[in-house]
């Protein structure tokens, strides 16, 4: 019998190697669970056709809540829609940008620990910009969440590697395909397949 003896906050004493990775998918499978029970279609759906409708869809993301946004852009992309990345580090760039929004702009924001030290200041200037921008964020007390009521939370929390990206990858292979179905939905009416 194997046991493993990875000392975490959860894990103090060595156990069951097969209970240790069956503890791990739990966890996984768990914070899957959280985001759907959170998720309304309408709320999505509202999400979908907001990004469909924007001039822009402008994603702010540093660290790995960038490569969040680099997976958004690039399913968003690939639907043939105008989506800019921003990493809120380089500061010019940061405040030309958020300057620059216009009310048909959809500014999202993924903002998961390690968060970066300026993410509230660049929440406060979107919520001077545009009414609702959406954060997609880990908790209801992340450094940007008391600027906007548009919000998904994504529990990430990993005492085994950094942070789990299952929830966040999730949450953007949702809204992608709801965005996929809107835009054939519209092809196929104006072909007159309806």
């Amino acid at each position: 019998v194997n046991r493993v003896s990875y000392q975490t906050k959860e894990y103090k004493n060595p156990i069951l190697e097969e209970e240790f990775y069956k503890n791990i998918l739990d966890t996984e499978a768990g914070y899957l669970n959280s985001l759907y029970d959170s998720l309304n279609v309408k709320n999505i759906t509202n999400i979908a056709q907001n990004i469909i409708s924007s001039r822009y869809v402008i994603i702010f993301g540093h660290d790995w809540s960038y490569n969040m946004g680099s997976f958004l852009r690039e399913r968003l992309r690939s639907l043939n829609l105008s989506v800019i990345l921003i990493n809120p580090s380089d500061l010019t760039n940061t405040d030309y940008i958020i300057n620059s929004i216009q009310k048909n702009d959809y500014p999202i924001m993924f903002s998961f620990p390690e968060y970066f030290c300026a993410t509230e200041e660049v929440g406060e200037s979107l919520n001077k910009k545009i009414d609702n921008f959406l954060l997609i964020t880990d908790k209801e007390k992340s450094p940007a969440a008391k600027y906007t009521n548009n919000k998904i939370i994504c529990k990430t929390h990993s005492d085994i590697f950094n942070n789990t990206w299952i929830a966040p990858l999730s949450l953007v292979n949702i809204i992608s395909n709801m965005i996929a179905v809107i835009l054939k939905t519209k092809k196929e009416k104006i072909n007159g397949y309806w």
